[in-house]
């Protein structure tokens, strides 16, 4: 006696292709930054506001200079901030 078995058809995994033709598209300045705190804003074209990071030897310096509370350091995840 012989057995039959069905079989099923295998899935194939097929991979996604990215999207081509479409350009990243970056805002342009309209003018000097914003200046807020230590960060810098820049209001785009497309009215879209776009924080700029602060560099590390921006940091640095204000680190050598003193400005930023050397406390701050200390704190940890699981502790509020004072």
């Amino acid at each position: 006696q012989v057995a039959t078995v069905a079989s099923q058809p295998q899935k194939t995994h097929t991979p996604r292709r990215a999207k081509r033709g479409q350009d990243t598209k970056i805002p342009q300045s309209n003018g000097p930054p914003k200046k807020v705190g230590d960060e810098a804003f820049y209001r785009g074209d497309d009215d879209r506001v776009v924080r700029a990071a602060t560099t590390a030897a921006s940091l640095e310096a204000e680190q050598k200079s003193g400005n930023i509370n050397k406390t701050r350091s200390m704190t940890t995840l699981n502790e509020p901030s004072p």
